[in-house]
């Protein structure tokens, strides 16, 4: 049985203020000709745009929560440490967004004391917004979501990412042959082949 946790559902209206501000931020950038993009030293880009959402988010819990430290994928922050903190991507799916492809959103979490208490994706130029809290369910919009119940390879969904082997120096082992297995596979990529196996919409990502 999921352990309720006290408290774990009041963050999700912190987290969606974040969310709302981060939707704004993202759109008002989104498609832009002009848009500002650097390299990171890993060779991956960061916008104007994943930069001010971190900014806002931060400014915003400093306001609303001000106890409640930062951890960040531009500012970075501390990695661990007892207490409560925000986890944040400004933009998952930065290079989608730099491109014009709608397929980004911003990822947020609460920790407390190395525990996930609530969190939410917010995908604006998909108009979806995902979000759960420890102990109350997870959800799309006003949907209560569920995970498949399909068990058997030969009938799954399998979702994929970068299949060139670049992101993380090579492809898994035996992931041709799990390809084989399956009923079929879709590269969606990013958070949201992740968000469409806890919707129930395919087994594996």
């Amino acid at each position: 049985m999921t352990k309720r946790v006290p408290g774990a559902a009041a963050w999700l209206e912190l987290l969606h203020e974040i969310a709302d501000l981060a939707d704004g931020i993202a759109l008002r950038h989104f498609r832009r000709v002009d848009l500002r993009v650097d390299d990171k030293a890993d060779g991956s880009p960061v916008s104007e745009a994943d930069r001010a959402i971190e900014a806002a988010a931060r400014e915003l819990v400093a306001k609303r929560s001000p106890g409640t430290a930062v951890y960040g994928e531009e500012e970075g922050g501390l990695r661990e440490g007892a207490g409560t903190r925000l986890i944040i991507d400004p933009i998952d799916g930065t290079r989608n967004f730099v491109r014009g492809i709608p397929v980004f959103a911003s990822l947020l979490a609460i920790e407390e004391d190395g525990e996930l208490l609530a969190g939410v994706v917010s995908a604006p130029a998909m108009r979806t917004r995902w979000f759960a809290a420890r102990g109350t369910g997870a959800f799309l919009g006003p949907r209560r979501l569920h995970v498949s119940r399909i068990d058997e390879l030969s009938r799954a969904s399998l979702f994929h990412g970068d299949l060139s082997g670049r992101v993380e120096g090579k492809l898994p082992a035996g992931l041709h042959a799990l390809f084989a297995r399956v009923e079929r596979t879709r590269g969606f990529g990013d958070f949201y082949q992740h968000m469409l196996v806890a919707e129930g919409a395919g087994e594996i990502a």
